[in-house]
Parts: C-alpha cells; sequence; structure tokens
C-alpha cells in the first residue's frame, strides 16, 4: 500500500523553510553553547577541584562562586538575546501568514 504525504503544501513555501533554517541556524549552536557553559561547572569542580576551590586574590571567594554567579549572568543574557532574535522570526511568521492568507 502506497503511503501519501499528507502534509500542508505552505509547509514547503519559501517563507516557512526560510523561518526553519533561520531557527536551526540560530537555535542549535545557542543550545550547545548552554549545555556547555552549565555543564562546565560541575565538570571543572570534579575534574580541577584545587583549582576551582582556590580563592580569587582580592575577591575573597573561590573560581567556582564566580563561575556559579557568572550563570546567572548568563541566564538573562541568553533569555534577553532570544527575546531579540524572537523578533526576526515572528517577523517571518507573519511573513509566511500573509502569504498563506494570499493564496486563500
Amino acid at each position: 500500500m502506497e503511503e501519501k504525504n499528507r502534509s500542508h503544501p505552505a509547509l514547503s513555501s519559501h517563507p516557512f523553510q526560510q523561518l526553519i533554517q533561520r531557527k536551526k541556524r540560530f537555535l542549535i549552536p545557542m543550545t550547545l553553547f548552554i549545555m556547555l557553559f552549565y555543564f562546565g561547572l560541575p565538570l571543572a569542580i570534579s575534574l580541577y577541584p584545587t583549582w576551582m576551590g582556590r580563592t580569587i586574590p582580592g575577591v575573597y571567594f573561590s573560581w567556582a562562586w564566580l563561575y556559579a554567579f557568572a550563570q546567572l549572568g548568563m541566564t538573562w543574557f541568553v533569555g534577553w538575546f532570544y527575546w531579540r532574535k524572537a523578533q526576526t522570526f515572528d517577523s517571518l511568521v507573519e511573513k509566511f501568514r500573509n502569504e498563506l492568507r494570499d493564496r486563500s
């Protein structure tokens, strides 16, 4: 029995394909960066406990604490950066919707 392709024809349109490509180009590297950054702390603590436990001169807390606090800032930065990038994705979605309306 032959299987029919039941996907909507609009999914093969240029604006939709452009949206998917741009999202992939942004989300895959961003996800890899986030995972490496956040899993870097437990890895660094387990692989280099002596170095991560050293006190930073003049600051009076360890490198591990600095890395942990940097994760807070990085979370806010990544959230802000995604919010800015999502605005361009939203404009592509609107372009795609307009094309669908024009076809109807």
